[in-house]
């Protein structure tokens, strides 16, 4: 079985180097090194204190390209702080997707705030974690973000309530990504399974109506 490669440790040069400003890609690398290590677990106490602070000058750099390495690194760290982590989450998007896709740091509070306020991709993305909550996932549905709404419902690992299917089917039955996305999920309640055949049959049926209406309109030449 191979071993996960050793991060390439970090040296007095690398912080001279942050700290001195430098440019962008440098303070990129150096960052995707300092978090690599912290990540795995290689640093001492101590050397874990500092490189929080780090993290947490980090998270407030002017550059994007330095934010993005540092969220691409700690993404799934399990005890990074989670001041570090909300940071990284409300950032831009490039920042923070990573982030709200993969870090359970962040709590279900942190989640719904993020959904009920932010971009229509981080609303897909919460929807898309390994994990979603019913109270996460009704927070997905009042976004009325059609995207996220598949996503969500295509998502095994989302706990989604009666309640929240029923406003599902309600509401978005004509939207065919999440109409798929619910027939193809498994283990539907069976009530909501029966509802959604009975929304889907009467969808075909509108269909079929006003395709024969068409052809009556029709005048014979058109025929």
């Amino acid at each position: 079985m191979s071993k996960k490669p050793v991060p390439p440790r970090l040296t007095q040069a690398d912080v001279a180097k942050l700290l001195a400003n430098p440019s962008a890609p440098i303070r990129a690398k150096t960052t995707a090194k300092i978090a690599a290590q912290f990540d795995a677990q290689q640093l001492s106490p101590t050397e874990r204190k500092i490189a929080e602070d780090i993290f947490r000058v980090l998270v407030k750099d002017a550059e994007v390209l330095v934010r993005e390495a540092l969220s691409a690194q700690l993404k799934a760290t399990p005890d990074l702080p989670h001041d570090v982590a909300w940071a990284l989450a409300r950032d831009v998007d490039s920042v923070a997707l990573p982030m709200l896709k993969f870090s359970e740091v962040l709590t279900d509070d942190d989640l719904i705030q993020i959904v009920r306020g932010c971009s229509p991709a981080k609303q897909a993305t919460v929807a898309q974690r390994a994990h979603v909550s019913e109270q996460v996932s009704d927070a997905v549905v009042d976004t009325g973000n059609m995207n996220a709404v598949a996503r969500l419902v295509g998502n095994e690992g989302a706990a989604i309530s009666d309640t929240a299917f029923d406003r599902v089917i309600s509401e978005y039955q004509d939207v065919p990504a999440i109409a798929d996305s619910l027939a193809r999920r498994p283990n539907l309640p069976p009530a909501i399974s029966e509802r959604l055949v009975t929304a889907l049959s009467e969808r075909l049926q509108s269909y079929a109506d006003a395709g024969r209406q068409q052809a009556f309109k029709k005048t014979p030449a058109d025929r």
